[in-house]
């Protein structure tokens, strides 16, 4: 509960200081053929940080992030994650690094933007064909 009420308070805090920043909710691509076997730890797959998997626990983490033409993040950085200290900021940034998550719906491009990225443990996964 207080890890909830400390990424709110971040969230809000960073949305005052750039002047109402929209979140955004990332999107997962499919995993590929290859990752299939991480599809059980859900949509993240072999990005899912080894200490939340061992622990078959769920979080979130938010990034600010350059948002360019087809939702495409660049120049990422982890400001918060859900809970504290589980990687799930750090696996959120190297996701975004390699294309991994996106934003859908053709938003404006924007310097600065606050992205949402759920990590939840054995959700469904998408497997390329």
């Amino acid at each position: 509960m207080i890890a909830v009420l400390m990424m709110a308070i971040v969230l809000v805090q960073a949305a005052e200081g750039a002047e109402q920043e929209q979140v955004y909710e990332a999107t997962f691509r499919p995993l590929r053929k290859y990752e299939r076997s991480y599809a059980t730890a859900g949509p993240a797959g072999p990005y899912y940080p080894q200490r939340a998997y061992d622990a078959h626990s769920s979080g979130s983490a938010i990034i600010r992030c350059r948002l360019v033409a087809g939702g495409e993040l660049k120049a990422c950085k982890a400001i918060a994650e859900n809970p504290a200290n589980s990687d799930f900021g750090a696996a959120a940034q190297v996701m975004a690094e390699r294309k991994r998550i996106y934003v859908d719906g053709n938003p404006p491009a924007a310097d600065a933007v606050l992205v949402r990225v759920p990590f939840l443990f054995g959700a469904p996964a998408i497997v390329e064909p």
